[in-house]
């Protein structure tokens, strides 16, 4: 099957902390997310917004939320695979998983599967 393919979809990453704390960032907790790394899981995007969002809209309401964010940084990729989500949502029925990278074996590359030994 031929693919109406995108361009090749940016990567965006959210940094969540109180930017104001007396703590620098090198003494900070660092925290990384990710979610979309398969093109058809479409619910983990979503929890991982929603997850930011309850961190911004419960700071300085909830004390859990005030600590954690006067003391860590949460950084959140919600879409690692943005090309190949495209597809699985233009084309449903390919239940595309990877990334779009024509380099990958045959028709891109599954990115869990594509780190160091022992990573």
């Amino acid at each position: 099957m031929n693919y109406d393919l995108p361009p090749g979809y940016d990567i965006y990453a959210f940094n969540v902390t109180n930017a104001n704390s007396a703590r620098e960032s090198s003494e900070k907790g660092k925290m990384l997310i990710t979610s979309g790394v398969h093109a058809r899981e479409w619910a983990p995007p979503e929890l991982n917004a929603r997850f930011i969002e309850t961190l911004v809209e419960g700071y300085n309401t909830d004390a859990d939320i005030t600590w954690i964010m006067d003391h860590n940084e949460v950084h959140a990729i919600l879409y690692v695979n943005p090309d190949g989500r495209f597809i699985s949502e233009k084309y449903p029925s390919s239940y595309w998983r990877k990334n779009l990278n024509p380099e990958g074996c045959g028709n891109g590359v599954d990115l869990n599967r594509n780190l160091d030994f022992k990573w």
